[in-house]
């Protein structure tokens, strides 16, 4: 899906995909980025997960979430004891949104 949102990216737009949920390798067509003008800007925060400035990033948006100030959009809610069923449905394609368990 990134080329197709390159491709829908107004003209002078910024992409910056946080890390990948399909963990499949992608191809980029590198001419429409210079046609549109836009930039493509990869952040991955699992090789920085120890460094405190991301500690304190991932806090602040803890804090918004519970504060209101942004919505953490949730697709299922599944109980801890079907975390295989869990799993399973977060590998699936078409949903919006976090998978979570709880206890």
């Amino acid at each position: 899906m990134l080329q197709q949102l390159i491709e829908a990216t107004r003209h002078g737009g910024h992409i910056v995909p946080l890390g990948t949920a399909s963990r499949e390798e992608s191809t980029v067509d590198v001419v429409s980025l210079i046609r549109s003008n836009t930039t493509l800007h990869g952040v991955g925060l699992a090789s920085l997960l120890h460094e405190p400035r991301v500690h304190a990033y991932m806090a602040d948006l803890i804090r918004r979430i519970a504060d209101g100030e942004l919505e953490a959009v949730i697709d299922r809610v599944f109980p801890l004891a079907d975390a295989a069923a869990a799993h399973h449905y977060a590998e699936q394609r078409g949903r919006i949104g976090r998978v979570v368990m709880v206890p």
